[in-house]
């Protein structure tokens, strides 16, 4: 297949070795921060950072460094310049119809995890009778985790989610607040979601791994979510995530970073069953456009299998 790919795009493939250790610990690399970081820079013409190989490294498309805007598409190309656009991301609930509110037969609901057993007598559950309405006060809250080197990296992006919930909520909640809030630290996560009343979504934007969002650029304790058992990591059943206000079939945790929902033991399916809630991330690399938002290269979503995924308490996935 992968041949088969390279030649129908004139990519040339050569082996290496994988970076991927087996004893690599939670943080990523510099080299892999490195590349992490320009790959997120947007679509620029200066963009000429490897791609992600699982086993082989292939040259990217000529589109890559093209600096035109990106061609969105809601499913997956065949053309390895069709970028992927990312709409669920920003869907509220699983099985979305266009014109709002949560159909019936695709709404599923939580099996596991500490909010739903909190639902079991429908006390803490937010759905009401309208599937317009949500609740009658909605707050948002955007975490925008710290780029070593650009205290700036994540504002469009945040801007952009902000925007977005104010609205999708709009005419489904009486009252709707979109927080923004710039951490490093694990425990300011915990103390703003503390704080933090009606959170019906939480937002991640940043560096991310497979097995860890890095809240923090400095290497110290408390600047790491991972069940990685690493001095700075702080393991997802230790986030006070039972301040989201449970809505059944609501999409109420997304990662906006690089590879959270990579693997099977990704972070997203870790946070997902700590949290009792589900969550949206991303299996590759990402991109913000210009105006903040998110999405998968096409090259990404036709040779790596580039995906946003939707992750559930029980382990299941959409």
């Amino acid at each position: 297949m992968l041949e088969h790919l390279c030649r129908l795009f004139g990519l040339k493939a050569r082996a290496r070795r994988s970076r991927r250790l087996p004893d690599r610990p939670a943080r990523l690399g510099l080299i892999e921060q490195l590349e992490c970081r320009a790959l997120l820079s947007g679509t620029t013409g200066d963009e000429t950072a490897p791609v992600e190989p699982p086993a082989s490294e292939l040259e990217p498309p000529a589109c890559v460094e093209s600096s035109d805007p990106p061609q969105y598409s809601e499913s997956s190309s065949d053309d390895p310049c069709q970028d992927a656009d990312a709409p669920l991301v920003f869907e509220l609930f699983v099985g979305e119809t266009p014109e709002g509110g949560p159909t019936s037969s695709d709404q599923p609901t939580n099996s596991s995890g500490p909010a739903a057993d909190a639902t079991a007598d429908g006390s803490d559950s937010a759905t009401a009778d309208d599937p317009e309405h949500i609740a009658d006060t909605c707050r948002v809250v955007i975490f925008v985790t710290e780029d070593p080197n650009n205290p700036d990296a994540w504002d469009q992006a945040a801007e952009f989610a902000r925007q977005e919930y104010e609205r999708l909520l709009e005419g489904r909640c009486d009252t709707v607040e979109v927080i923004v809030e710039e951490v490093d630290h694990v425990s300011e996560v915990n103390d703003i979601l503390d704080a933090t009343d009606d959170i019906v979504v939480v937002v991640f934007i940043g560096h991310s791994g497979p097995n860890a969002i890095y809240v923090g650029a400095d290497n110290e304790p408390d600047t790491n979510i991972s069940d990685g058992g690493g001095p700075n990591d702080v393991e997802p059943g230790d986030v006070h995530w039972d301040r989201i206000t449970h809505i059944d079939g609501m999409r109420q945790i997304i990662i906006l970073g690089c590879n959270a929902g990579e693997g099977e033991d990704s972070v997203a399916q870790d946070i997902a069953d700590a949290s009792g809630e589900i969550v949206v991330a991303s299996n590759v690399y990402i991109n913000f456009d210009s105006d903040g938002r998110a999405f998968i290269r096409g090259f990404r979503v036709l040779l790596y299998g580039g995906r946003w995924i939707t992750f559930y308490p029980s382990g299941d996935e959409e």
